[in-house]
């Protein structure tokens, strides 16, 4: 067994290790949030990055459901980046980027045509700090359940932040026009880039 210094991660640690539910991105995140968490150090600044626009129709390229060289348009998408050695790393588990991936290459990799496509496309980010996000996510799945079957959602209960946490909801995360009192900012995705 190799030992870890604080801080540090193998870049080459397979989505597998995780908990992951497809079609629960915002849920997988917290999960991962929450195991990484326990690491000391290896979280410091990092943020959760909720992907989503007022049309909630977001194109995303190098997801796993995309043709080869194509696009997914979701209504909205949640990642990680966390700074590990030195370097911005995004966490996305339904990417064909590596996991991690350096936080430029995955920007470029994901939204690179971001210009080209029509305005109702295009992609903000809600950049959310990790522990705020860990203490304060609440979904009751309600957003999912006309569109896949019962098997399908997560073997665990819907992740609710207790009342004195204040819970902020999936559908005021995803509304970039909400201001939130988590240290939340929204930024277009050329930021990043």
């Amino acid at each position: 067994m190799h030992r870890r210094e604080p801080g540090t991660m193998p870049n080459n640690d397979p989505k597998h290790n995780h908990i992951y539910t497809a079609f629960f991105c915002e849920e997988n995140i917290w999960q991962l949030g929450s195991a990484l968490a326990t690491k000391p150090g290896l979280l410091d600044d990092a943020k959760t990055l909720v992907f989503c626009n007022k049309s909630d129709a977001i194109a995303l390229f190098n997801q796993s459901l995309a043709e080869p060289g194509g696009y997914v348009v979701w209504d909205y998408h949640v990642v990680l980046r966390a700074r590990i050695d030195g370097q911005d790393k995004i966490f996305d588990f339904d990417s064909r980027a590596p996991f991690p991936c350096p936080a430029h290459s995955y920007f470029v990799l994901t939204f690179r045509h971001q210009q080209s496509l029509p305005a109702a496309y295009r992609t903000l980010v809600r950049e959310i700090p990790l522990d705020a996000y860990l203490q304060r996510f609440s979904s009751d799945r309600s957003h999912m359940q006309q569109h896949i079957s019962r098997d399908q959602f997560p073997n665990y209960p819907p992740i609710i932040a207790p009342p004195e946490q204040l819970p902020i909801w999936l559908p005021d995360y995803r509304n970039p026009d909400k201001p939130l009192d988590d240290g939340s900012r929204v930024l277009d995705v050329a930021t990043y880039m």
